[in-house]
């Protein structure tokens, strides 16, 4: 825990120093930080990225505020945020859970999404800040796949290892599912036969949403006149080896419908392109000969079991104690947090509760359900005026499909690249008009 102290008093300095490029360089650097490490385990456990978004914000209004090198325009959230904010303290009338809870969840949830994006809308105002963007995430993503295939290949997570030893296992549980070699059966959890990397993050879909949303990205700046990496091609070659590499079936879900954002029919059957993916069902069919098991368990009930993944059923069932928690107050909710207590409960039909409608539902009722729908509705607003319909209407139905399979994306992630295609296309403009 040490460590992570240095390393917030690093950025303390950085930000003091230097508040505008310290928010820039942190937005695609948190990626490497996942909920256990934490500069607080005993509750309220205060995680390293809740406490640097909280430093950032104070430092803002300290030292950042009225800088002349920042974006004074309207956030583009803005709107949204109201409309959660609104739907999380309606959501506190009837709290089944305490107070304290619902406004330590409250406090975690804004910080760590909507404060954050506010303050990287702010910061990135030119195309100078566009590249350290692009540049700090090239490094980030060569760190992460590069730990992914090193924990494919050696069968063990140095990271994760130290992140694990170096918690108390109380205050980690349900929080990392990743288990260190060293401790029960000496090997990592595997499906169809190969090793479900997690990289930094505290679960392999993790590993694989955050890769597929970085995809979109770097395939959208494809076509940007804006060169911040020649080699562009090579980020998105990894960060597809990062999909295969999480071993899990909503990434791969979300790739295919960006990747439809971008390609053709006509594309599709290029010479190139044919060698390329032949060459790839080979390698895969050939180091993973049961990787592809993968896409039949979407329709296969015996396959999906034998991976030992979410079926039809558990799906089924989730759905059903869902439905029972949600009418229970269907207008507000039963209060942020509440989903924890049902899940002491109901632990062996919710499993998590993997899927975004379930998440809402019991805790937010229908009020946290149109909050949900307005975000959509604004994120289609925003990107409409940046991207071809085509490109908006894949990457919404995209992420709501891997959100509906799985649960939330990572709020900060795909804000800050909505961002940063809005401010690129807002810069062009503003060019192109004078």
């Amino acid at each position: 825990m040490y460590l992570y102290w240095l390393f917030f008093v690093f950025l303390s300095l950085c930000a003091f120093r230097n508040w505008k490029k310290t928010v820039i360089v942190w937005m695609p650097l948190q990626l490497l930080f996942n909920d256990c490490v934490c500069l607080k385990y005993s509750q309220p456990a205060v995680s390293l990225t809740l406490g640097v978004n909280i430093l950032l914000l104070m430092t803002y209004f300290v030292c950042g505020k009225k800088r002349s090198d920042l974006d004074h325009s309207k956030f583009i959230f803005k709107s949204a945020c109201i409309v959660y904010l609104c739907s999380f303290i309606l959501s506190m009338l009837f709290s089944i859970v305490p107070v304290s809870v619902v406004l330590t969840h409250t406090i975690k949830f804004f910080v760590n999404g909507y404060f954050i994006l506010f303050l990287f809308y702010k910061a990135l105002q030119n195309k100078n800040d566009i590249i350290l963007f692009f540049k700090v995430t090239v490094v980030v993503v060569l760190l992460i796949v590069g730990l992914a295939f090193y924990e494919t290949i050696i069968v063990d997570n140095p990271v994760l290892d130290f992140v694990y030893s170096n918690a108390p296992s109380e205050s980690i549980y349900g929080k990392m599912y990743y288990t260190p070699p060293f401790i029960g059966s000496g090997d990592l959890q595997r499906r169809y036969g190969l090793v479900r990397a997690y990289s930094f993050f505290s679960i392999h879909i993790g590993l694989g949403c955050a890769c597929t949303l970085l995809y979109f990205l770097f395939m959208h700046s494809a076509s940007w006149s804006l060169r911040v990496y020649k080699k562009y091609m090579v980020m998105i070659i990894l960060l597809l080896c990062g999909v295969l590499l999480c071993n899990s079936k909503t990434p791969l879900l979300g790739t295919f419908m960006f990747t439809c954002a971008f390609v053709s029919m006509k594309k599709i059957f290029k010479p190139k392109v044919v060698f390329c993916v032949l060459v790839l069902i080979v390698a895969v069919l050939n180091y993973a000969p049961n990787y592809l098991n993968n896409i039949a368990s979407f329709w296969d009930e015996d396959v999906a079991s034998e991976g030992k993944g979410s079926d039809l059923n558990m799906r089924m069932g989730q759905f059903a104690i869902g439905i029972m928690l949600f009418q229970q107050s269907p207008i507000l909710g039963n209060g942020v947090g509440a989903n924890a207590v049902f899940l002491k409960k109901y632990e062996d039909v919710m499993f998590g509760m993997e899927s975004s409608w379930l998440q809402i539902l019991p805790e937010r009722g229908l009020i946290g359900v149109l909050a949900y729908l307005y975000l959509y509705v604004l994120l289609y607003r925003i990107l409409r005026k940046c991207m071809s319909w085509k490109e908006v209407f894949f990457f919404i139905t995209g992420l709501m499909a891997m959100e509906t399979v799985t649960g939330f994306m990572d709020f900060a992630l795909y804000g800050s690249i909505v961002i940063v295609i809005y401010k690129y296309w807002r810069i062009n403009s503003a060019l192109s008009g004078s």
